[in-house]
């Protein structure tokens, strides 16, 4: 209804005013008043110049007002336009159309967070990975640089590092244990002077038994389990199989020795 109010206003205005242009038109001015016109210019040159002016603000202003009443005649028709398609059947089928794309649009974009966020977890447990790789890689390049003599292979020093890392991992859930469930007696009253002696001494821990918990002992059992390896039994077999026979060579020799003398002697005899 406003809008076809509006529409109604805008062309009662413009039948207003077509007599008015046709008056203008039509009027012509006397010569008596051409001549007092150019008395005036004659003599009052400044009140010519005022005249010319509001002349020119007053077509000015009818100018601008004609262009504000197109734009209003246009943005009413647009808005009429709008209205009957809305309206009509195409209107509701377009709106149906659009909200089910952007529920597919929001489906899609939902998706899409999702896997980013797949990804960026993949790629942090794939980090994980390469960095204990790493680590391995480098503890393995520290055997090999500190060479021991002993026959393990590589599968046991693998597993012999794994035993290390488990371990140390329970003597830490050891130590939290043990210290978070300390018994300490309060109450002297209820045990003898023997008896809480003897509970101190077993449940209290000494500085030395706490460093002695916490210290790598596994690396020395090591290094004396190498050297031994390369004193066994089974490397010194050869060495006792090929030392006899060079004892009976020896003799032989002395033997045959003794023998060309007897005979060189009964030879001058």
């Amino acid at each position: 209804m406003g809008a076809r109010h509006w529409l109604k206003i805008v062309i009662n205005l413009s039948k207003a005013k077509k007599p008015r242009s046709n008056k203008k038109k039509g009027f012509s001015v006397p010569d008596s008043s051409k001549s007092i016109v150019n008395d005036i210019a004659y003599e009052k040159p400044e009140a010519v110049s005022l005249l010319v002016e509001n002349i020119a603000a007053t077509r000015i202003q009818t100018a601008f007002r004609a262009f504000k009443a197109r734009t209003a005649l246009r943005y009413l028709k647009g808005v009429l336009r709008l209205q009957t398609l809305t309206q009509g059947e195409f209107g509701k089928k377009q709106a149906s159309n659009t909200l089910v794309n952007l529920q597919s649009w929001s489906k899609t974009q939902a998706q899409i967070r999702t896997r980013r966020k797949r990804m960026v977890e993949d790629g942090g447990i794939r980090r994980k990975k390469l960095e204990n790789q790493l680590k391995l890689e480098t503890k393995l390049h520290d055997l090999e640089v500190e060479w021991s003599s002993g026959s393990d292979t590589k599968d046991e020093v693998l597993a012999r590092i794994q035993q290390r890392e488990v371990a140390a991992v329970k003597r830490e859930r050891a130590m939290a244990y043990a210290f978070s469930h300390q018994w300490r007696p309060n109450s002297k009253s209820s045990l003898g002077t023997k008896d809480s002696k003897l509970a101190t001494a077993n449940w209290d821990w000494s500085w030395m038994d706490k460093w002695i918990v916490t210290q790598p002992w596994e690396n020395r059992a090591l290094v004396e389990l190498t050297p031994k390896k390369v004193n066994s039994p089974a490397n010194k077999a050869p060495k006792n199989s090929i030392s006899p026979p060079k004892k009976t060579l020896r003799n032989r020799r002395l033997s045959y020795g003794v023998a060309t003398n007897a005979n060189t002697k009964t030879e001058t005899a």
